[in-house]
């Protein structure tokens, strides 16, 4: 998520939209479920920016390099496109979130 909603430089596929969405305390937060608030102006972003990687197809594309890169791992955390789109979802929907 960090890709498509942290933060861009020019050689991104998100360059023309390069506002950060999430800040780098938010994103580090995240990680350790510590309570990093989440607003709806965000949640709303992140959700276009997810709903239109997956319309470009660079989730199949992030999906295939991913099950390369990890089909020999011991512990491999499931991926797909439908867990991309729910959260898409749930994003669009929540009015901001607290991750926990």
């Amino acid at each position: 998520m960090w890709t498509l909603c942290g933060e861009c430089d020019e050689d991104d596929r998100f360059a023309l939209a390069a506002d950060r969405v999430i800040t780098e305390e938010q994103y580090e937060e995240g990680h350790s479920n510590s309570g990093a608030q989440i607003g709806v102006h965000q949640a709303e972003l992140i959700a276009l920016r997810l709903n239109h990687a997956i319309k470009m197809g660079w989730v199949d594309d992030y999906k295939k390099q991913y099950e390369a890169d990890t089909k020999d791992a011991e512990f491999q955390y499931p991926f797909d496109v439908e867990n991309v789109q729910a959260f898409a979802d749930f994003c669009h929907d929540s009015g901001g979130f607290e991750i926990c």
